[in-house]
This record gives structure tokens, C-alpha cells and sequence, in this order.
């Protein structure tokens, strides 16, 4: 704009007049004005539009990056035009917080997630452990450790495989995934290393990322499972005892982690724990049906149970304790020459099964004769069926009875605890049998006791009635003529004829030596005085040569070398054996010849007396033995520990054996 100097401004003034000059003024004031506006609307609005787009903006991107994060959207920040400072510098300082918050919340969200993880996991694992406190069948029980700790893992596959100390083999036991059906009939042969051995010499968990070539598992086991990692872990129980493995499979590459490990670490232990529960659970309802079964056979040693019966009993409570198809019980006793047998059938028995019923009684006969417990798999004996398993255990008695338990299973189902188990059953069962035995053979001597004691009676009374009856016919006739001799005698003194008193005198001396004879006759048949001081084969020798001149009957006599020192007892017992035998010849038999003799057998260290003659001959069947004086030689025979035989028949003759051991004394 042009300055109009002040002089010019005044001549101009005074040139118009006033009142076109003021108006000239006011019209120049306002379009100055308007002017004036004018700038001051463009700078006015350069200026809201400068605020709006460096600070509203800026205010309202921040506004709205603080919504997006208050919605979830960590990710948002905040953005300014290039060129700024302080709001630049904020907004960097916002999204610095922002990322901080981010972190922040992330990490709280992962904190979130891993405790979540872990209450699950905590949850898994009180799930297994209330499972498993109700649970007491194994094969159950880790059946549902394996399907839950597949499913734990997210895992393709998990087996739990039992250690055969034994054997040193491997057990597959459960499995999770494609194998739950199949795992259980894999038997890896015991020349390939497995995964189970493996990790159980290790004692540590085993993350292998590919089993086709790891050191740890045979390339031939790796072939059967379509796994390429697999985290392996130990079951150890008390004592170090091995007890399997747990092991975790996936079909892809897998790096495992020390979280994974300490988590699959922990249930293995965990399942080890449960493992050796169960395993003690089951001995102790073992040995309880063990105490049961061995209380039920003891409750067998009863009366009313014969020998006889008693195997077919026993085999039935067996049963109740041990899974047999076929079971023999064989035993023999000291006093037999052959064995008892008995069978039980817990199948339908038919013909099909001789072949195998023979071959399981030689086994149970070599067991016996072996004495040796024995279990394994027999030969195929039958064409149409699988190869059997036999249990074998023998069994012996503190008196000498022998046996043997024989079981047969159609399936291979014994192992060596099912051993453990029938060797305290068997026993029992041998002392119920002893029991049984002594019971009987207590009967039977108590009544051969009361048989001896009525034998006894009737001996003692029949030999009173001989003592009187030699009284009566020998002493009486003697001391009748005693008599009759001393009335003679004291007649003939009255009337002092001298010569009757020296004749009556040496009659009556006479008939003294007389009656002494028949006394000494009589004691002997009493008791020999020979045998203490001639001794026995001279004493059988006088009572043959006596009974010969009595009977006229020819007796022949022959005494083989006999030890030393015999006991009177037996020597007393041989003697009223022969005096008895030659008596019963005497009377019964109308024999012409009769043989004694006695042989002593030094290998057997025993006495053997015959008596024979060729007599009439009988059945011994027919005739009662107290009729043949059988039962009073018998009974001597039997209290020195021998025994009393008679061989006879019709018009054969009679043979009288007496066979008594050396040394018996009662």
C-alpha cells in the first residue's frame, strides 16, 4: 500500500467537501474492516485446521488405540504424522506401555494357562489314584492307566509292559491306541533288546526323537509299531525292584522337553506305586486263600474221611485255590509196595483225555520217585489240542509217606509263584494224609489191642485150664498114690512089719521123683528154663525131640548161626510160635512129617521161623484165626514189630511163618 504524504492528505481535505469526505473515510474504514476479517477468518481457520491435524488428531488416534487395547487388542498402537515431537514422543511413550501391558497380560494369560494345565493334570492324576484305591485287578487297573495317560499325553500310543525277573522278559501288559488289543499277544523273543530292558538298566526316563535308529530297541521290535518318538520311563518299586515300563509314543517327531519328562516321571512313579500296591494286595489275597485252602484241607484230618476217599476231597478243595483241568494226588506209604492214585476232573472227562491222564500219572510217579518241584510246558500228546502246561510238586511226610500234586492246564497259565504257592498247599495235604494214616493205623492198633487183650484173657484162661488139667492128670494121680502109699506105710509102722515100712519107704521115694518130674514138666511148658541157659536153638531142638516122642509124629529140627545176645523177648516169642505152630500140626493137620526150622537173615538183620507139615491142609479164609491159634502168634509176633503168615490149601499141607527183626524188645 502507498503512503499519502500528510500535506496532500490536508490540501485534499480542504479541496472537497466535508461531507463527501467523510464519506469517502467511512467507505475506506470498511472495506479496511472487511479486509481485516477476512485475514483474521484465514488465519483463524489455517489455525483450527493446524490444532486439528497436531493435536486433536493425534489426541483422537490415542483415544482410540486406548479402546482398542481396553478391548483385548493388544496389538494396537498408537500413530503420528512425521515431523512431530512432543506428540510423537507421547505417542512412542503410549505404545511403550502398551507393549509393557501386552507382555504383562501375556504372561499373566500364560501363567493362567500353565496352572490351568497343571489342575488338569493334578485332576488326571487324582483321577488315576481314586481309580486305583478301588480297583484291585491288575490287568484292569493298567488297562485304565493306559488309556488315560494316552489321552493325558495327547499321545498316539502308551504301553505299560511288566518285567519277568525270572525270565528276564519283557511283559506286555495294556496299551492305548491302535495296539489295545493286539499289544498282549506280541512275544518278543528274549535275544532282542527292548525298549522295557533298555530303560530299566538305565534307571532313568528316555526320550528317544526316533526308535528306527536308537540303540535302545531292536530294529526288529521298531518294525512292529508305526511310532517314530517315544519317552520311555522306569517302574521301580521298593527296593529297587524292577517292575516295568511306561511308555509314551507318537507317530510324528516329537523333542521332548524337561517339563514333559518331569510330568510322564512323575506318573510313572506314580504308577510304580500303584503297581506295588496291587502286587501286595494280590500276595497277601493269595497267601490268605492259601491259609483258607490249607485250613479247609487241614479240617480233612478227620475220622469220618477215609484213606481211600480222602485224595478225591482234597483234590476238590484244590480246586477252589488253583486253576487246574486235571489233577492227580499220588502218595505211597512205608508199610505198601505200591502207590495210591487218585484223579479229579474239573472237565468233562471222556476218552479224549487217556492219553494225556497216562502221561500226566508218569509224571506224577517220576515227581514222586524224584522228589523234585517241576513246572513246564508238556509235549502235544493230543493232535486236536495246544501244547498243555504241567505243575509238578512233591510232598513228604516226618513218618516216611511220599507224594506228588500233578496239575494240568489246557492253556499256559502256571508260573513260578503258582510253584511257590502249591509247595505249602502240598504239604498240608501230606500231613492230612499222614494224619489220616496215624488215625487209621491208631484204630487199627487199638484194636489190635483189644483183640491182644481178649486173646490174652483167653490164653491166660486156657492155660490155667492146661496147668489144671496137667495138675489134675499128672500131680493128682501121683499124690492120690502118695496118699494111698502113706496109709500103707503108717499101717505097717502100727504093726512094726519092717520089711512093708523099707518097701513102703522106697515106694513113696519113688513117687516123690516122680511128681518132680511132672512139676519140671509142667514149669517148662510154662517157662522153658533152657532158653536162659542153653538158649534158643537148643531149646527148639528139645521141644521138637519132645513133641516127636510124645505125638510119635517125626519132627525135623534145623537152627541156622544165630548172632549173639538176642533179647529174651524175642527168644520167648519165637518159642511159643513153634510150641504153638507144632500143636496145631499135632492136632489138626493127621500129618506124618513136620520141619522146624529157623534161619537168621543178616541183610534184613530179622528171624525167620517155619513150621511146615504135610498135613490135610485147610483154607485159611474158612477157618476163624482163634481157632488156629493164629491170633495169640500173631500178636506176639506183631508186639516185636513182626509179622505172623499161613500158606494152606486142601491136601497140600500147612505152612506157619513167623519172620520178627532183631533188636525188638516190646
Amino acid at each position: 500500500m502507498t503512503r499519502i504524504p500528510l500535506d496532500a492528505e490536508a490540501s485534499l481535505l480542504f479541496a472537497f467537501p466535508r461531507e463527501e469526505a467523510l464519506q469517502s473515510v467511512h467507505g475506506t474504514v470498511a472495506i479496511v474492516s472487511m479486509i481485516t476479517l477476512l485475514v483474521l477468518l484465514v488465519m483463524l481457520t489455517t489455525l483450527w485446521s493446524s490444532i486439528h491435524t497436531w493435536i486433536t488428531m493425534p489426541l483422537e488416534h490415542l483415544h482410540q488405540t486406548a479402546q482398542e487395547l481396553a478391548k483385548g487388542n493388544l496389538s494396537a498402537r498408537a500413530s503420528t504424522p512425521l515431523g512431530t515431537n512432543e506428540f510423537d514422543a507421547l505417542a512412542t511413550t503410549f505404545n511403550s506401555m502398551a507393549s509393557q501391558l501386552q507382555e504383562q497380560i501375556q504372561a499373566y494369560e500364560d501363567a493362567i494357562t500353565a496352572e490351568q494345565s497343571e489342575r488338569t493334570f493334578l485332576e488326571a492324576v487324582a483321577t488315576l489314584l481314586q481309580y486305583a484305591l478301588r480297583e484291585y485287578d491288575s490287568q484292569t487297573l493298567l488297562q485304565f492307566l493306559a488309556d488315560h495317560l494316552g489321552a493325558l499325553f495327547d499321545a498316539d500310543g502308551c504301553y505299560i509292559t511288566l518285567w519277568d525277573t525270572a525270565n528276564n522278559k519283557p511283559i506286555p501288559t495294556a496299551a492305548y491306541g491302535e495296539y489295545r488289543n493286539t499289544y498282549t499277544e506280541i512275544h518278543p523273543s528274549t535275544d532282542k533288546r527292548t525298549i522295557t530292558q533298555s530303560v530299566l538298566e538305565e534307571g532313568r526316563p528316555l526320550a528317544i526323537e526316533n526308535v528306527h535308529a536308537s540303540p535302545y530297541v531292536a530294529p526288529e521290535i521298531a518294525a512292529l509299531f508305526e511310532t517314530q518318538s517315544v519317552l520311555a520311563l522306569p517302574l521301580i518299586g521298593m527296593d529297587d525292584e524292577p517292575l516295568g515300563a511306561m511308555i509314551i509314543s507318537y507317530h510324528t517327531p516329537r523333542t521332548f522337553n524337561e517339563r514333559d519328562i518331569e510330568r510322564a516321571q512323575l506318573v510313572a512313579n506314580l504308577c510304580a506305586l500303584i503297581l506295588y500296591k496291587n502286587r501286595l494286595l494280590e500276595h497277601i489275597s493269595e497267601q490268605l486263600q492259601e491259609l483258607h485252602t490249607i485250613h479247609a484241607i487241614a479240617a480233612y484230618a478227620h475220622p469220618l474221611y477215609t484213606l481211600e476217599e480222602l485224595p478225591t476231597y482234597l483234590l476238590e478243595e484244590l480246586s477252589r485255590s488253583i486253576t487246574f483241568d486235571i489233577g492227580i494226588l499220588i502218595y505211597e506209604t512205608p508199610d505198601e509196595s505200591s502207590p495210591h492214585v487218585s484223579i479229579h476232573y474239573n472237565i468233562p472227562q471222556d476218552e479224549n483225555y487217556l492219553p494225556i491222564e497216562w502221561h500226566l500219572r508218569q509224571i506224577a510217579l517220576e515227581t514222586l520217585l524224584n522228589q523234585q518241584p517241576v513246572v513246564y510246558v508238556s509235549p502235544a500228546i493230543m493232535e486236536e489240542t495246544e501244547r498243555g502246561q504241567v505243575i509238578a510238586v512233591p510232598f513228604a511226610s516226618t513218618t516216611g509217606l511220599l507224594g506228588a500234586l500233578v496239575c494240568y492246564a489246557h492253556a499256559p497259565i502256571y508260573v513260578n509263584k503258582d510253584l511257590q504257592h502249591l509247595q505249602g498247599i502240598v504239604q498240608q495235604i501230606a500231613n492230612t494224609l499222614e494224619n489220616n494214616r496215624l488215625f487209621y493205623s491208631v484204630l487199627q492198633q487199638q484194636d489190635a489191642l483189644q483183640t491182644l487183650a481178649r486173646t490174652l484173657a483167653e490164653v491166660e484162661e486156657r492155660e490155667r485150664q492146661t496147668i489144671a488139667q496137667a495138675l489134675h492128670d499128672e500131680s493128682g494121680q501121683h499124690l492120690a498114690a502118695l496118699s494111698i502109699t502113706l496109709n500103707l506105710l503108717r499101717h505097717a509102722l502100727e504093726t512094726k512089719d519092717q520089711e512093708q515100712v523099707h518097701a513102703y519107704v522106697e515106694t513113696l521115694q519113688h513117687q516123690l521123683n516122680t511128681l518132680a518130674n511132672a512139676l519140671r514138666n509142667i514149669m517148662a511148658l510154662l517157662q522153658p528154663p533152657m532158653l536162659a541157659e542153653f538158649g534158643l536153638a537148643h531149646t527148639l531142638k528139645w521141644l521138637a525131640t519132645t513133641t516127636e516122642t510124645r505125638t510119635g509124629i517125626p519132627i525135623t529140627c534145623s537152627v541156622s548161626d544165630l548172632p549173639d545176645n538176642i533179647p529174651l523177648s524175642i527168644q520167648i516169642a519165637l518159642y511159643r510160635i513153634a510150641q504153638e505152630a507144632l500143636n496145631n500140626a499135632v492136632r489138626h493137620a493127621d500129618a506124618t512129617l513136620i520141619t522146624l526150622s529157623l534161619l537168621w537173615d543178616a541183610k534184613d538183620r530179622q528171624f525167620v521161623l517155619s513150621i511146615r507139615d504135610n498135613g490135610r491142609g485147610f483154607v485159611p479164609e474158612d477157618v476163624a484165626p482163634e481157632r488156629l491159634g493164629l491170633t495169640g502168634m500173631q500178636n506176639r509176633a506183631m508186639a516185636l514189630g513182626g509179622y505172623v503168615s499161613i500158606s494152606s490149601a486142601p491136601n497140600r499141607g500147612t505152612l506157619v511163618r513167623a519172620v520178627i527183626p532183631f533188636g525188638a524188645t516190646s
